[in-house]
Order: C-alpha cells, then structure tokens, then sequence
C-alpha cells in the first residue's frame, strides 16, 4: 500500500483523528495482509506534512510478551509528552499480545479489507477495547 499523503483520503483521515484529544493511536488491521505499519506511516507523514502535531511511530507489529511491558510504558508516558504516539500492532487473532498495546492506547483505528474483512472479527475487536475508544475505521482495498 503506498502512501500518497499529498491524497485527499489521508488528509481526511489525518484532520478526522484531530477531532477528539488523544496521545497514541493504536493502528489495528482485522486480519492478515493488511499492513498497520504503512497506515501508521502514513499518518506520521501526513502530521510533518500539516505541522498538526508532532508524531512518533512506535511499532508494535510482532510485538512478543517480553515486549509488552515496555511499548505500554512509553505509550502511557506520552501522555505528558507533546508528542503523540502513533503504534501499528498485528490482527488480534493472529497476535493476542496486541490487546494491552491496544488498551494502553488512547484511541484505536481500526484498518479493513472492503469486502472481506467479517464484521464479527470487528465485533470482537471493539468488544475488547470498548466502543468509546475506538476513532474510526480505514478501509483499504
């Protein structure tokens, strides 16, 4: 997926997730395939582009157990930062070390395939993570 941030659609989502206050974005794909990381740096790119805020990519994709601990603590001391965290983590089904990365997260994209993303895989997804919390939704594809 390419990353044209001079693209209307990431502008769009870019100013969307400016709607609320937030200090880290979990990138979250529904399944397999779909890459969180380049939605991740197309966001981070689109921020430079705009001056909007200043944003850092902490990847979270492949993310083991050990790992955990650590992503959460620099996600939760953003909040006193003024940079914002944006963090790509793997499908929930694939990668169930994503959960406390996505709820340590202050806000959560949800990334789906048009067309073959299940609505209960996205059912599940905001099950876990609260409804509230959730900022939008990416459709690619």
């Amino acid at each position: 997926m390419a990353v044209p941030t001079a693209d209307s659609s990431w502008q769009r989502l870019w100013f969307s997730t400016l709607r609320t206050t937030w200090h880290s974005i979990a990138i979250v794909p529904l399944e397999s395939g779909i890459d969180a990381h380049k939605v991740a740096e197309g966001l981070v790119a689109i921020s430079r582009e705009h001056g909007a805020k200043a944003l850092r990519l902490v990847n979270g994709v492949g993310a083991q157990p050990s790992q955990v601990s650590q992503i959460v603590d620099v996600l939760t001391e953003t909040a006193e930062q003024p940079e914002s965290m944006v963090v790509p983590v793997d499908p929930l089904q694939e990668n169930p070390s994503a959960i406390p990365i996505m709820r340590a997260a202050s806000g959560i994209l949800l990334v789906v395939r048009l067309g073959q993303s299940q609505l209960a895989v996205a059912r599940r997804a905001v099950e876990t993570v609260g409804a509230d919390r959730i900022m939008g939704t990416i459709v690619v594809g």
